[in-house]
């Protein structure tokens, strides 16, 4: 939850309930669990430690300020807001692309 709670600070959203039976294929890839074969113990403690601090050392300003500073996340977020090109020529830019 504070994984979700920190990248969405980042933005000015509303939430709207609809009930589930108006969304048939939300819970589709929940009804198919991943089977796993690692241990996620330790992961899990990371997750733990990080919802029990109670000042987290980044804020949502913090990214911001930061972003604006890297020439390649201004591009992507200015992509973001103005629609995603086809296809890019920049080997640096092409993991956002393709995603």
């Amino acid at each position: 939850m504070l994984r979700w709670s920190i990248l969405l600070n980042a933005y000015d959203y509303t939430i709207n309930y609809r009930p589930g039976k108006e969304i048939a294929n939300a819970d589709a890839l929940s009804r198919m669990p991943k089977q796993s074969t690692e241990n996620n113990d330790s992961h899990n403690s990371v997750i733990l430690l990080l919802e029990t601090i109670d000042n987290f050392p980044l804020h949502s300003k913090d990214i911001a300020r930061i972003t604006a500073k890297d020439p390649i996340l201004t591009r992507v977020l200015s992509w973001a807001w103005r629609g995603w090109p086809k296809s890019v020529s920049d080997e640096r830019l092409k993991p956002y692309v393709t995603r």
